[in-house]
């Protein structure tokens, strides 16, 4: 099932943030109203909404800047980079990569 990121009012007036998995949004605004909470805005979790766990981002990056040193290692030079700008710049790129894809978030 998809995931919704869902925001409501409590009967006080205090606004509440969270999400949900359900079939579709209206699905989503029924459970809110069930908790007895007046839907604000309900929306499709997305792909920059996914957060990665901190041992998954270590990995992801270390693979990253050991592929890119290997890479810059026995690349021509290009633009006349030398191979350890290439290296450099391939693993800032990853990191920003990372970043953009997800926030990382220790797990529980």
């Amino acid at each position: 099932m998809p995931g919704y990121l869902w925001m409501a009012r409590t009967p006080d007036g205090a606004v509440h943030r969270g999400e949900l998995e359900a079939e579709d949004a209206a699905a989503v605004q029924a459970q809110l109203s069930a908790r007895g909470l007046t839907s604000i805005a309900v929306r499709k979790k997305s792909v920059l909404h996914t957060r990665l766990a901190v041992p998954d981002v270590v990995v992801s990056a270390l693979w990253a800047g050991l592929l890119a040193l290997l890479a810059a290692r026995w690349a021509p030079p290009v633009f006349g980079l030398t191979p350890d700008a290439l290296a450099l710049i391939a693993a800032l790129a990853t990191f920003v990569v990372l970043v953009l894809i997800g926030r990382v978030r220790r797990r529980r």
